[in-house]
């Protein structure tokens, strides 16, 4: 159960790590149009792959430690995201 609860919590950090460089290079380089779709498709995707990882994680050991892992993961994903967003929006309003 750990070993499915790394591969799920170490992908969903991926996706949002890199969402959010593609974005802070959006930011450093000026580039303007549909700046934030990037790091928010990214937070769909990770929110949506909570009921898919809950299913699964039900499957393999019990409600119990489903809902407690699905919960530990939803509050991670929003906690990053929302770090995410904060930090590339002082990122781009220090911009000259």
């Amino acid at each position: 159960m750990n070993t499915f609860w790394l591969l799920w919590a170490g992908t969903l950090a991926l996706i949002l790590s890199v969402a959010t460089w593609m974005e802070y290079g959006a930011i450093r380089q000026r580039i303007n149009g549909a700046n934030g779709l990037t790091i928010l498709m990214a937070g769909v995707v990770s929110a949506l792959s909570l009921p898919v990882g809950g299913a699964i994680a039900w499957y393999l050991g019990g409600f119990a430690v489903a809902a407690k892992m699905t919960l530990a993961t939803g509050a991670g994903v929003a906690t990053v995201f929302y770090g995410a967003l904060r930090w590339l929006d002082r990122q781009a309003k220090q911009q000259p």
